[in-house]
């Protein structure tokens, strides 16, 4: 039901998506990548309550089967402490679009303790510092707009670049679903 839900969701299937992901969750309580999954597909719909549920359950839980890579049973950590990066990242952006600044700053500061090789959790988590201390800050965070990775790169790509049309190819080892994208 795991895998069900995550193809469902690349096709946009989001209902059965989420479906699939609760009777994931059903037969294996225990598992936090499919709480996980299901928290994306809410965040996406700005369910961003039911999110925050399940990405803190996620975290609970912790890096599962699912989630990183095993040999013999043994849990790799540096892939358990990329993965519950991202878990408190998810999270994060939950309580940051939620206007709950503090609680965002929170789990940014987590998230950068346990792996930031470009500062993200940092930058973050002092955007949602500054965010909380001020009523009138200047960014709505109701207009920030939370890309998928490979998406983000394409842009990063073709944005600065002299072309007014171009197709971007994107490959990375590890993305969220994809390690691969093509955009136009």
């Amino acid at each position: 039901h795991h895998e069900l839900g995550l193809t469902l969701a690349k096709k946009g299937d989001t209902t059965r998506a989420i479906a699939s992901l609760t009777e994931a969750i059903n037969l294996d309580p225990s598992g936090a990548a499919s709480r996980f999954i299901r928290g994306q597909i809410y965040m996406s719909e700005d369910r961003l309550d039911e999110a925050i549920r399940d990405f803190t359950d996620a975290i609970r839980l912790g890096p599962d089967k699912n989630t990183t890579f095993a040999k013999d049973q043994e849990v790799s950590r540096p892939e358990a402490d990329r993965v519950a990066t991202d878990y408190y990242a998810a999270r994060g952006d939950a309580y940051y679009r939620r206007g709950d600044f503090r609680d965002a700053a929170s789990d940014y500061d987590r998230e950068a303790r346990f792996s930031d090789p470009d500062g993200y959790g940092v930058i973050w988590g002092s955007v949602a510092r500054m965010q909380g201390r001020s009523a009138d800050a200047d960014i709505d965070p109701k207009k920030l707009l939370f890309s998928e990775h490979h998406f983000a790169h394409a842009a990063s790509a073709f944005y600065p670049s002299p072309f007014v049309e171009a197709a971007v190819l994107t490959m990375d080892g590890v993305g969220e679903w994809t390690t691969r994208s093509e955009e136009r």
